[in-house]
């Protein structure tokens, strides 16, 4: 599965392999899940992966709004890593967890 993002500074992408999927869709739910709530404790998860390493943080925005950043970070060398993140804002975390439920319940029917 590709998760895309188009905005501003252009197009990018993460790769989430189907033996990682399930993981990355709990953490993805629980960090979507943050958003709705209005504390203001940071959240932070990583997943280690066989070949990547995500990173799920929220983080708050210079005028306070909450959003979730998902990292992947992929070994592409001895000692150089490639990442790709993408970021969803407080404001779009229900829309995103519509579409994110929809392509988990299709990936495991």
């Amino acid at each position: 599965m590709y998760i895309i993002e188009s905005g501003k500074r252009g197009e990018r992408q993460i790769e989430i392999m189907e033996d990682n999927f399930e993981k990355f869709a709990q953490h993805m739910r629980a960090g979507l899940a943050f958003l709705n709530n209005n504390g203001f404790i940071q959240f932070d998860e990583k997943i280690l992966a066989s070949d990547s390493t995500y990173f799920f943080e929220v983080k708050f925005a210079i005028n306070e709004s909450k959003y979730l950043k998902v990292t992947e970070s992929k070994r592409t060398g001895n000692m150089t890593f490639e990442k790709s993140q993408i970021i969803i804002f407080e404001d779009e975390a229900k829309l995103f967890l519509v579409g994110l439920e929809n392509v988990i319940n299709f990936l495991m029917d």
